[in-house]
């Protein structure tokens, strides 16, 4: 027979893998896999691939603008700056890669 604790470890440990699976079903994906979580849903339903690092014409070119950046933006796809000055050119507003007259 099971003792108390092993009873309760072992429940416990069978509903965090239900609700890991469960959780796992929400997350949004593309073609090139995961969405990275740095960067929010765009309003045509877009989000910015999780596999890699992407610059601003190749989200374009796979019709991804509009980001919203609502983490870390380790890509760098919000606003721009000068790396040999280290002055920024266009400050950082929440959304990246803008569309500008495409």
């Amino acid at each position: 027979m099971l003792s108390t604790r092993r009873a309760l470890s072992t429940f416990a440990g069978v509903a965090l893998g239900l609700a890991f699976i469960a959780r796992s079903g929400d997350s949004p994906t593309t073609a090139q896999g995961y969405c990275d979580p740095n960067y929010g849903v765009t309003s045509t339903g877009q989000c910015v691939p999780g596999n890699r690092d992407y610059d601003c014409p190749e989200l374009h070119a796979m019709g991804i603008g509009d980001i919203p950046v609502i983490g870390f933006d380790w890509q760098r796809l919000d606003g721009y700056q000068d790396f040999s000055t280290g002055e920024w050119l266009s400050y950082p507003d929440g959304l990246g890669c803008e569309w500008y007259g495409e």
